[in-house]
């Protein structure tokens, strides 16, 4: 299984530079990204590993603001799903006062502005086999909204970022960023495409779904792009927890946890096989509801909490 995790992280075999290392292969022509990325690997790299975890990456907010007020300044960030809402908006300004707007843009979300409907909406939707239960519209024009001005493309980062999506039918995971004329709003919304709330996001002729479908914890994507230290910042039952009287979507969505946490720790055994430092911050949301936004302020005291915790 850890072979076959390496293998789809990393991507196919290349001549050069995908294997660090050795001249290029007659007739091979590097692309001005394929340098960059070949130099990277080289350098000492501090990245910050963002899970999925839907309205739980409130969490992740709190723990940011406690590693950066801590003095520890990412050279990368990577994220799948709401991870990777995070890892981009905070990799256009990697200090503690954009983390601190990141909470208050957390803090101030409702449902609408996500695409959510009432009940009865999205029992038509269900019955009449939309491909979704949500529009994703309205979180794409959310998310510009609170993209800086000028910001359009990877590229315009103030440090690296990657979102990681998955490409149908095939499920081939693509690294949104690899490429810097990426557009930052096309990685976050493929990565965090989660089925059945939202529709794939098309992109360059493709349909996308959520990373976390291959890489809830993407630390292999880290890994391979340069990575030499890396903060994980990994949400719990990311999908909600089965609580006292738990119904079928509750007992889906701890199933569904549990094979990503085996994801997770498939990663975290090739990370530490490559003897990389790693410092996984495990937050717990302690129960609060599955998509629900009404409590991002107490998620993120709690993100706080475990960080500090984790820093002691």
């Amino acid at each position: 299984m850890e072979s076959r995790l390496a293998a789809a992280v990393a991507g196919p075999r290349r001549p050069f530079p995908r294997g660090v290392g050795g001249p290029p292969a007659p007739g091979y022509s590097q692309t001005r990204d394929e340098m960059r990325l070949f130099r990277r690997r080289r350098a000492r790299a501090v990245a910050f590993v963002l899970s999925g975890g839907g309205n739980y990456g409130a969490l992740q907010v709190g723990a940011l603001q406690v590693l950066l007020e801590a003095g520890i300044r990412p050279d990368m960030l990577v994220g799948t799903s709401a991870g990777a809402l995070n890892a981009a908006f905070l990799a256009t300004d990697p200090t503690p006062a954009a983390a601190q707007r990141l909470g208050e843009i957390w803090c101030s979300v409702c449902p609408q502005d996500v695409g959510a409907h009432g009940n009865l909406v999205m029992l038509r939707r269900l019955l009449t086999n939309k491909i979704s239960i949500y529009d994703s519209q309205r979180l794409a024009h959310f998310l510009e909204a609170h993209i800086p001005a000028g910001v359009v493309t990877f590229g315009d980062l103030e440090v690296r970022a990657y979102a990681v999506a998955v490409r149908l039918p095939e499920g081939a995971l693509r690294v949104f960023g690899d490429v810097s004329t990426d557009r930052l709003l096309d990685g976050m919304m493929a990565s965090s495409a989660i089925a059945p709330f939202y529709p794939p996001w098309p992109c360059d002729g493709a349909l996308y779904v959520d990373g976390g479908v291959l890489s809830k914890l993407p630390l292999m994507v880290a890994v391979e792009r340069g990575a030499t230290e890396i903060y994980a910042l990994d949400v719990q039952d990311a999908l909600g927890s089965l609580g006292e009287s738990p119904g079928m979507i509750e007992v889906t969505g701890q199933t569904i946890s549990l094979m990503l946490a085996q994801q997770v720790e498939a990663e975290e055994a090739l990370v530490r096989r490559r003897r990389i430092p790693l410092h996984t911050i495990s937050l717990d949301h302690g129960g609060l509801p599955f998509w629900d936004f009404d409590h991002a302020a107490d998620l993120i005291v709690r993100g706080r909490a475990a960080a500090e915790a984790a820093l002691e």
